[in-house]
């Protein structure tokens, strides 16, 4: 349990600090908690969790529309797994989209998954059938409807 004794802070990156050094610890961490598969780009808005000093995770999303988000990567590093610093993180990711404008925010994971799904599924998210599929028929798509603070019906 590493993070009983540090302090755990979660926080956005700043469009400026996106380059640099925080592009290749993000691209490190994301080779570690996708291997095979680390070629996400990092755009959008970026979400870091640390340990004292030490990043933990992250997690980014993407605006698709003026209501929606999507929620594009995410991912614990092992050493801070089974700490419930996932949910932790995703929350603070979703109250700050909530805090706007977002209605819903959607993501996918694949089935094998499961320890990422049932994250999901602890925060609110659902399963759904997307109208059009747009990552791949053998995932698992998850949305969340939510009430945001700041809508206002034109």
């Amino acid at each position: 349990m590493a993070h009983k004794t540090n302090a755990v802070k979660i926080r956005l990156l700043k469009p400026t600090e996106a380059g640099g050094l925080w592009k290749a610890t993000l691209k490190r961490a994301d080779k570690t908690c996708f291997p095979g598969d680390a070629r996400h780009k990092f755009s959008g808005k970026t979400w870091v969790i640390l340990i004292g000093d030490k990043l933990a995770g992250y997690a980014c999303t993407k605006s698709h529309s003026p209501h929606t988000a999507f929620l594009d990567r995410y991912g614990i590093l092992p050493r801070y797994r089974g700490q419930g610093l996932q949910t932790k993180l995703l929350k603070k990711c979703l109250d700050w989209h909530r805090n706007r404008t977002t209605k819903q925010v959607v993501t996918y994971t694949k089935p094998e998954n499961a320890k990422s799904t049932n994250s999901l599924l602890k925060i609110g998210f659902k399963p759904y059938w997307p109208r059009a599929i747009w990552a791949s028929k053998n995932v698992v798509y998850l949305i969340l409807r939510q009430k945001c603070r700041n809508y206002k019906k034109s």
